[in-house]
């Protein structure tokens, strides 16, 4: 039995319930991965994790218990383009490095590029040498893991000797740029210095100032980041929704289309257990849908509200079972053509100490639209 603060006695680690437990005491079911806190009764064992789903946190109705949300995205995508042109150089146009198999941009964080959706990427460059194979445009995250690949290439022996010359990719767009992600021509031959890529690129940084940079890869697998950006123009589509987290209920996100929504990003997954929603007296929405989702692709319905029981221009706290997830979606569900506009989102979480020494066991329906804001 190891030591584990907090209050508790020990953490006992076992496939057996132990038969003589403190308030207080931590038990581990190895069989089921489950652990469980004593009451301070010393009468149950609370489950704290894996997150029990009847388990509901006590309802505030204090907007300082809940937190900001990191980012937000919705139903709505604008269309984005960034140019880094010739007419933006401040200084001469060099070469990149003569060796490269790999070359373009990385989106450090505060780029102008991140949460762009990209569809289409214009690169600037020629060959030296001779090349055979095939070049590519894909982003990788920083961990160097694929995320996505252009749905055109080159066929890297037409390319010509011109560095200036314009080679287009072109995307799904279902990528959204992320810090640390590069953006990137990748050559699949051997590249060496009589034969392989030459960038266009500037000597200082022009597009953003420093958080997007030129990166490139020499051979064997070295990336070096460096002042200057490549001569680029990218275009995607960008459904950022900076209006529902800038702590401004003067300001709103909206969208009018049918089954518009928004969603927020906790920034990682944590136990959540309400929301609260400034709402936007532009909204014409009849009923909504709060959602939960780890990844922002599959989303489980928490609870379905009757807009009209919502207060314009002020705060409504929605709560639900604790989920434990990173991403909360209010979606439009009358699926209508209609506006949903809202001023800000806010999310209330608590660990699993918090929930096993204050909560209720009850199971808030996701469908019933007759509960109140607080589920009851």
């Amino acid at each position: 039995m190891g030591s584990f603060s907090g209050g508790s006695t020990g953490l006992t680690i076992n496939s057996t319930e132990p038969i003589s437990p403190n308030a207080g005491e931590i038990w581990s079911d190895d069989s089921t991965g489950s652990v469980y806190v004593r009451n301070s009764s010393n009468t149950a064992w609370v489950q704290v994790s894996p997150i029990d789903t009847n388990i509901i946190d006590t309802y505030s109705t204090t907007i300082g218990d809940y937190t900001t949300p990191t980012s937000a995205s919705g139903s709505v995508t604008t269309p984005f383009q960034a140019t880094q042109s010739a007419s933006q150089a401040s200084t001469v146009i060099q070469n990149g490095a003569s060796d490269i198999s790999r070359a373009g941009l990385k989106a450090d964080t505060g780029s102008a590029l991140l949460g762009i959706a990209v569809t289409k990427l214009t690169f600037y460059f020629g060959r030296v040498g001779t090349l055979d194979g095939t070049v590519y445009c894909r982003i990788r995250d920083s961990s160097d893991t694929i995320r996505e690949t252009s749905t055109t290439t080159l066929t890297a022996s037409t390319i010509t000797t011109t560095q200036d010359t314009a080679h287009e990719f072109t995307f799904a767009g279902t990528t959204k740029l992320q810090a640390g992600d590069r953006i990137l021509v990748e050559y699949d031959g051997t590249a060496t210095s009589s034969n392989g890529i030459h960038f266009r690129r500037y000597n200082s940084n022009n597009y953003d100032g420093t958080t997007t940079v030129f990166s490139y890869l020499t051979n064997p697998s070295t990336y070096t980041e460096t002042s200057g950006d490549a001569k680029f123009i990218l275009d995607g589509n960008d459904d950022s929704a900076p209006n529902v987290f800038d702590d401004d209920t003067g300001t709103n996100q909206s969208d009018t289309s049918t089954n518009p929504f928004i969603y927020i990003d906790a920034g990682s997954s944590l136990n959540l257990t309400a929301i609260a929603i400034h709402l936007n007296a532009a909204t014409d929405e009849t009923e909504i849908k709060i959602q939960s989702s780890s990844d922002a692709s599959t989303w489980t319905d928490k609870r379905t509200i009757t807009v009209s029981n919502l207060t314009d221009s002020a705060w409504n706290y929605i709560r639900f079972n604790v989920v434990n997830a990173r991403y909360l979606r209010v979606y439009g569900n009358s699926g209508s053509s209609v506006t949903l506009a809202i001023n800000e989102i806010k999310y209330l979480t608590k660990t699993a100490l918090e929930l096993s020494a204050n909560h209720t066991h009850l199971e808030i329906s996701a469908s019933d639209t007759t509960l109140g804001l607080n589920g009851s």
